[in-house]
C-alpha cells in the first residue's frame, strides 16, 4: 500500500519501465488528518519468466491540489 498526505483530487498511477498491469490506474482521494492510504494490486504475466526489472510506480496528480 501507499499513503498519500495533504493532497485532494484525481491521482492518475501507472508503472514506467515495467511490463505488468497496475489497478486501480486512477484514483481519487480526499485530505483529511491521516495519510489515506491506497491499495495497488500488480498483475504478472507468466510469459515474461522471473525477471528483476529496473521500473518505477508513478504517481501524477491531475485534479485538486494540496490541503493544508
Amino acid at each position: 500500500h501507499v499513503n498519500i498526505h495533504y493532497f485532494s483530487g484525481d491521482v492518475n498511477i501507472s508503472l514506467v519501465d515495467i511490463p505488468l498491469r497496475i489497478e486501480p490506474s486512477t484514483i481519487h482521494v480526499d485530505a483529511s488528518d491521516e495519510p489515506v492510504v491506497v491499495e495497488l494490486t500488480i498483475y504478472g504475466d507468466n510469459s515474461l519468466g522471473s525477471k528483476i526489472y529496473d521500473g518505477y510506480i508513478r504517481f501524477i496528480a491531475v485534479s485538486g491540489g494540496v490541503s493544508g
